[in-house]
């Protein structure tokens, strides 16, 4: 199957999605945040990446710009909770479709708004894969704003 770089500050969300795809068949790798993940990007070749946004050191956006610039093969699906709640669930919910829009934007090939069921995480991981497989621009079709 694939290998996978999955990067994200929080332990328990990389322990979720890295029992997922391993039950898939899935090789993975994590990292704790967008620094640590340059560093094994420097050392080893991946399928895909699956990135949080808000994480601390070098935070997803930032981390996706570069890897669309230095990796532009690169598959990446981004994640995000949005952050801290700002004054009720709608701010928040408007901050994730910025943060999910900006990373698209950069070159994220799919986003996903945590939390997300794994059957969520498998279906995204499966379609970018299957596109980058046959060569396939697949950012309008997957993050097109009806899907934000």
């Amino acid at each position: 199957m694939a290998k996978i770089l999955v990067v994200d500050d929080e332990e328990n969300s990389r322990l979720s999605m890295r029992m997922v795809l391993k039950a898939q068949g899935h090789d993975i790798t994590e990292a704790s945040n967008g620094r640590e993940a340059e560093e094994i990007l420097e050392t080893a070749e991946f399928d895909l990446v699956i990135t949080d946004i808000i994480m601390p050191e070098k935070e997803g956006i930032e981390f996706i710009g570069d890897i669309s610039q230095q990796f532009p093969g690169l598959r990446v699906i981004a994640i995000t909770g949005g952050g801290p709640p700002r004054e009720g669930a709608n701010r928040k919910a408007a901050g994730t479709r910025i943060l999910l829009s900006t990373a698209s934007l950069l070159g994220a090939d799919a986003v996903l708004d945590k939390p997300f069921d794994p059957v969520a995480l498998l279906d995204a991981v499966t379609r970018v894969l299957a596109c980058k497989k046959r060569g396939m621009q697949i950012r309008r079709f997957l993050n097109a704003p009806d899907r934000l």
